[in-house]
């Protein structure tokens, strides 16, 4: 006879209402003892509450076969877990915990994306801040670029985007004409327009630069009155022997709104500046959205993007004559998981495994303070999201922005650039197995 894990209580639903009731007082309770520094009790209380599920703070299962009430107060209690762990010394269960909480709070069933209310996203971000470490590396490299000395400013180098050459390897690196001092930006210049100014560098394999020259756009579009000037945020790409970039730009469209756009970059030898002449905004598949962060990469010869991740989307950029018409057109769409909404992409994509590797980040405001966090997500070849990493710093600085990855010349490793508070710029090299290591299936209470 078929039977199922709980048929007991699927048939007496009072016996369900009964258990929920019991839970929320033990939530109550554990919630007293938190606030009273008993978090060990706490945290044993939690733990005997969810054994009557045969499932404990360890196992970190939530049992399908039960009511949607019982599984929202089980929620509850681990997102008590979530702040008690930081007390009770167990800082590994915490992260892992609070990534499984905020990839809950939808669940696709039958195709329908349903909401779960129990999780508090502000109250789960404001504990990461506690647990997210720093990615193991291997070698950290200080980039040191002559920036533009503008109004007696030196732009600051910040964001740099990395691609690996015969040779050695080209970073991309943004400068800008502001300083960023708790949250406020101070613009040095008069008309108090943020500029900015990317100096391509050439180095050899140890990273020693080797050449630099500034890219000026002399391209032939339309260009708008805007608070924000330049290229920002360049990710630097190859499509055979061309090279390529997409940024964001603020000067395309009449209102403010920014939107990304692609250029080419003629092939050496170049002079002092390199002159872009191809640069051309692209139209994304959402009229009136404000558009960063864009993945470029080659895919069968031609140039893609990655989206978004919520539903993994990838775009293909419309040609003609070598040239980008400005169009995209959707060529694959996955449905993945709601919280991925949240991921904006940083670094990559690369081929990696029979997929691609990319580098994300997630930006969370607890108590309206910016935080930048990151992770790695593995997209399968038909461009859906099936692995990420847990979340990590690079410097444990409130301001990181990963804007690079590529594979090392040296044999099993990948090298990472990133900008430190809009005012430094950075490589590190990290271990591709210990890459490998940190990534597993999306975070689910159900397995």
């Amino acid at each position: 006879m078929e039977t199922t894990k709980y048929p007991f209580w699927k048939q007496h639903p009072v016996l369900s209402e009964i258990r929920v009731d019991t839970l929320n007082k033990i939530i109550e309770l554990v919630v007293k003892l938190r606030t009273e520094g008993e978090s060990r009790t706490a945290y044993i209380m939690i733990d005997l509450a969810l054994g009557m599920y045969s499932t404990s703070v360890e196992d970190q299962r939530i049992p399908a076969d039960i009511t949607d009430s019982e599984q929202e107060a089980i929620v509850r209690l681990f997102q008590e877990f979530s702040i008690i762990a930081y007390y009770s010394d167990r800082r590994d269960l915490g992260l892992q915990i609070s990534d499984k909480l905020l990839f809950h709070r939808s669940r696709i069933i039958d195709g329908t994306r349903e909401r779960s209310h129990a999780v508090d996203d502000e109250m789960i971000h404001r504990n990461l801040i506690f647990y997210v470490d720093r990615l193991p590396r291997i070698e950290k490299y200080v980039i040191s670029v002559e920036m533009p000395l503008v109004e007696d400013f030196r732009y600051h180098s910040m964001n740099p985007s990395i691609i690996r050459t015969e040779n050695g390897y080209l970073f991309l690196c943004r400068g800008v004409n502001y300083d960023l001092t708790d949250g406020s930006y101070h613009i040095h210049a008069v008309d108090q327009k943020v500029r900015t100014k990317n100096i391509l560098v050439r180095t050899d394999r140890q990273l020693i630069p080797i050449s630099q020259h500034e890219i000026v756009d002399h391209a032939d579009y339309t260009r708008y009155p805007s608070r924000v000037v330049g290229f920002e945020d360049c990710r630097l790409f190859q499509v055979g022997e061309e090279l390529w970039f997409t940024c964001t730009t603020g000067e395309s469209k009449a209102e403010f709104l920014p939107q990304i756009g692609i250029g080419k970059i003629p092939s050496p030898p170049w002079e002092n500046t390199i002159p872009i002449t191809t640069f051309v905004p692209l139209e994304g598949p959402s009229p009136g959205r404000c558009e960063k962060n864009w993945l470029p990469f080659a895919c069968g010869g031609q140039i893609s993007v990655i989206y978004t991740y919520s539903d993994t989307i990838a775009l293909l950029i419309g040609m003609e004559d070598g040239i980008p018409d400005g169009e995209t057109s959707e060529f694959s769409r996955k449905v993945t998981n709601e919280y991925a909404c949240q991921f904006r992409g940083s670094g990559g994509p690369i081929p990696f495994d029979d997929g691609y590797l990319a580098v994300i980040h997630e930006v969370s405001f607890p108590d309206n303070v910016r935080h930048y966090f990151h992770r790695f997500v593995w997209i399968d070849d038909q461009f859906k999201l099936r692995k990420v990493s847990p979340l990590w710093r690079f410097d444990d600085q409130r301001i990181e922005f990963c804007a690079g990855l590529c594979r090392s010349h040296q044999d099993g490793q990948l090298l990472l650039s990133y900008g430190v508070n809009d005012n430094k710029a950075a490589i590190i090299s990290v271990d591709i197995d210990q890459v490998r290591k940190m990534l597993a299936d999306l975070p689910s209470f159900s397995n």
